[in-house]
């Protein structure tokens, strides 16, 4: 189920932004109709997110709270971004430290609740992607 939840983490991390991006580009093209595109997008991500509550319930039932508050957190900055997205196209470009970090937490949580020492992914990929986040 952890392994399931960490999948679907990924899953809202790549809809979201591919919902961003045709955000992006129909503002920066003006008159271009990206109606197709959006529909396509906001499929997907409706999709994962759909998948990733299914995946907060279940952590919520057989995992700590330290595992839930992490899926929480992450999962509400994610809604609220992709809410924002209809009239800011640059929502996601704003939250995004804040959004990679509660990734990351999430993803931190997931490895504790699996008895894994250690988060060496988690420190090299926050180091590269936002070195001034500490």
């Amino acid at each position: 189920m952890l392994f399931e939840a960490a999948k679907r983490l990924a899953e809202i991390d790549d809809s979201l932004l591919s919902l961003k991006t045709v955000f992006h580009l129909e503002q920066q093209q003006g008159g271009v109709n990206w109606l197709e595109a959006k529909l396509e997008r906001q499929k997907r991500w409706i999709k994962s997110s759909a998948a990733f509550d299914e995946s907060r319930v279940l952590v919520g039932i057989v995992c700590g709270a330290e595992t839930i508050a992490a899926l929480e957190k992450f999962g509400s900055l994610a809604y609220e971004i992709a809410a924002k997205l209809n009239t800011d196209p640059d929502a996601y470009t704003i939250s995004q430290i804040g959004f990679t970090k509660n990734l990351f937490a999430a993803r931190a949580a997931i490895r504790k609740e699996l008895g894994i020492v250690g988060d060496v992914a988690t420190q090299t990929s926050e180091s590269t992607i936002a070195p001034n986040c500490n």
